[in-house]
């Protein structure tokens, strides 16, 4: 009960596409993109390991960090960040950020990190530009120029800018890869693009926050006991003339399997979900339900 939904899984070691695939509720008559890489789309919490990676990464934070001021909306002008919930946790770690999905937790992160820094991780994760695939069509959207304090706060839970399908899951997959980028592709004689993004110790904490958060959140109930899962689900707003609708969302889980030498990596997108608003709910499901005939497969 959605408008579309868009599967990518990859193959983290070398970011082969192992498979891509598509469906939209009312499919037009003639098809002529391929929307995993034609359609942007703002990616919401699922972006959150990204930022927190790159904060420790640069130094801007410890592996200690603690969120002395998570126990109350946080005020930027004008504006007021709240959590998802509207609940608070005080004193957080970086696994209860994780774990609960904190905006104003990733709000105080993105700040220690700064706007430099933070952009020039986004272009190292070539989220900025066109994976380069071997297929034609492939859509992003041009960075702003001009980056507020509130930009950059709510860029820290993936809100503000927009990216393809096969651009996020090609930077999670660095999760993956021991903090190596590679270029996803569909040929297998391609030359491979590939640079280090993340030290190794940063992506061995990185992983130990995202299984934590997959075994003790609800999505643990998706996950059959002899799985193991390092992922983060996401929900974002969609915008419409500038401005975000109250109801339209896009519903997101992305991550790898296992955490250790993973066989996969896989991101579920769900457009304008109807029975939830949320990526764990609508999107997660899906994933998990592919990864156990995966579990079979790879």
């Amino acid at each position: 009960q959605a408008d579309s939904v868009q599967v990518i899984i990859i193959r983290p070691q070398d970011a082969a596409i192992l498979a891509m695939a598509s469906i939209e509720a009312s499919p037009s008559a003639l098809i002529s993109k391929i929307p995993n890489i034609s359609d942007v789309f703002e990616p919401g919490s699922i972006f959150k390991p990204l930022v927190m990676a790159s904060a420790l990464d640069s130094g801007s934070i410890s592996t200690d960090f603690i969120c002395g001021k998570c126990n109350q909306p946080r005020v930027i002008g004008k504006y007021t960040i709240n959590n998802w919930d509207e609940n608070f946790h005080p004193d957080s770690t970086l696994r209860d950020i994780i774990k609960n999905s904190d905006n104003i937790g990733m709000s105080y992160i993105i700040e220690k990190m700064g706007q430099k820094t933070f952009l020039d991780y986004f272009h190292r994760l070539k989220l900025d530009q066109k994976t380069g695939v071997e297929l034609s069509g492939e859509s992003i959207s041009p960075l702003k120029k001009y980056w507020s304090e509130i930009d950059l706060a709510t860029a820290s839970f993936g809100q503000g800018f927009a990216v393809n399908q096969l651009q996020m899951i090609q930077a999670f997959n660095t999760l993956a890869n021991q903090g190596i980028l590679t270029a996803v592709h569909l040929n297998q004689d391609s030359n491979l693009q590939n640079y280090q993004v993340f030290s190794k110790e940063v992506v061995l904490k990185m992983n130990e926050i995202l299984k934590y958060a997959v075994e003790n959140s609800p999505v643990s109930n998706l996950k059959p006991k002899e799985l193991e899962v390092c992922a983060k689900s996401g929900t974002a707003q969609v915008a419409v003339g500038g401005e975000y609708t109250q109801s339209d969302t896009i519903g997101s889980y992305i991550g790898f399997s296992p955490c250790t030498n993973p066989k996969y990596t896989m991101i579920v997108t769900i457009n304008n979900p109807k029975t939830s608003s949320w990526g764990s709910s609508t999107a997660a499901p899906i994933w998990f339900e592919i990864a156990q005939n995966l579990e079979f497969l790879l």
